[in-house]
């Protein structure tokens, strides 16, 4: 754990580094985000009352470390990104359905429930290796209620610019059709960055022989009766920029074609390479469940943004921590991630027992002591 923690806690002040190591490891041994169940598992020789104090005074003291603490995973991580490796970017939900005095707490759809409620909302970005395994990048909460919130589009355009120059050109984003905004792709058209976008339809684009159609229209003129999936060379309007839009037939009757808007590096067999590199998205959305089941993510109880978001930010470690170690569990493990399928619900997430594992040889008896060196 130490080796892990090293590189990402130098420079910090010694407060501070103390802080994330026992929060780190209490988060990991007790598999919850409860600030007096990590401090059940950390020996420092005083009071679990007064341990649980200070590490929610710890969360909000002053200074800004988790910004370069953010910085550190997010360029750490992105020296393992490939040049053409996938990276799912997305906004996600943090549900607290029975909170009522937290700091800026906002309305957020739940998407485990499909209900609406009170939460916090989540950017985050994975990346997905040569092995299938999705490794978190970044996590940052945001509310629509804090006073510094000024829109959607720019937490996506803050996120999407520390990633794209943190990657420098390497990588492919995977966007889901909420992202479908002509701000968001203008953006991203100004900066050397492969990306694949899902399309809800009603864009305009560009097509053969410069005729403007909607991309629901040129999927429907393509596909005919289920037909084959395709690929379009289209461009948006007042872009010179070449892109592909990908069709492919519903899954099922009555609904819409499958439609992605694609910037790519590759020559050939586009429609299927596009097609098979979303599908791999949606493993994101199983390992964002599964660090919220794994560390208990949504039961926090701390109220300010800022312990809130340094919190989600030790979470990450943990995600990292435990993804690693999975990965060295065997061609068992490697061929279960391999799958491009979504995981069914009924099926308990993957790295629930690798967590449960890790805090078994970590704490057998229960508490850990934490030192920095």
């Amino acid at each position: 754990m130490r080796g892990f923690l090293k590189p990402f806690l130098e420079g910090l002040s010694g407060g501070a580094s103390r802080l994330v190591g026992e929060l780190f490891v209490g988060m990991l041994a007790s598999g919850s985000s409860l600030l007096i169940r990590v401090g059940r598992c950390i020996a420092d020789g005083t009071t679990l009352p007064h341990r649980e104090k200070r590490f929610s005074r710890g969360l909000d003291h002053g200074g800004w470390w988790q910004d370069a603490l953010r910085y550190r995973v997010l360029e750490s991580a992105a020296r393992a990104v490939g040049k053409h490796d996938l990276i799912a970017v997305d906004i996600s939900d943090l549900s607290k359905p029975y909170a009522r005095k937290m700091e800026y707490l906002d309305t957020v759809y739940d998407g485990s429930r499909k209900t609406v409620g009170a939460g916090y909302w989540l950017y985050e970005a994975w990346h997905i290796d040569g092995s299938g395994q999705p490794l978190p990048l970044q996590l940052v909460v945001f509310s629509t209620k804090d006073p510094l919130f000024v829109s959607e589009n720019e937490e996506w355009f803050c996120g999407l610019w520390d990633l794209v120059t943190t990657l420098g050109g390497k990588g492919i984003l995977l966007i889901d059709r909420g992202a479908d905004r002509w701000k968001l792709m203008k953006e991203l058209l100004a900066l050397p960055q492969w990306w694949i976008i899902r399309q809800r339809g009603d864009r305009h684009l560009v097509g053969p022989g410069g005729v403007r159609r909607s991309a629901l229209e040129w999927a429907r003129e393509r596909l005919g009766e289920g037909g084959a999936p395709q690929a379009i060379r289209v461009r948006l309007p007042g872009s010179p920029t070449p892109l592909w839009l990908v069709v492919a037939p519903a899954a099922s009757r009555g609904e819409s074609p499958f439609m992605l808007l694609c910037r790519v590096p590759w020559k050939r067999e586009i429609a299927r390479r596009g097609l098979e590199a979303y599908r791999r998205r949606w493993r994101c959305e199983d390992a964002m469940r599964a660090l919220k089941q794994g560390v208990a993510l949504e039961t926090f109880l701390v109220r300010s943004m800022r312990r809130i978001d340094r919190l989600i930010l030790v979470a990450l470690l943990v995600m990292r921590f435990a993804a690693e170690r999975l990965l060295r569990k065997g061609p068992e493990t490697r061929r279960l991630l391999a799958r491009d399928e979504r995981f069914p619900r009924k099926i308990k997430v993957y790295l629930s027992p690798v967590l449960a594992a890790i805090r078994r040889h970590l704490a057998p008896s229960g508490k850990l002591a934490w030192a920095p060196t």
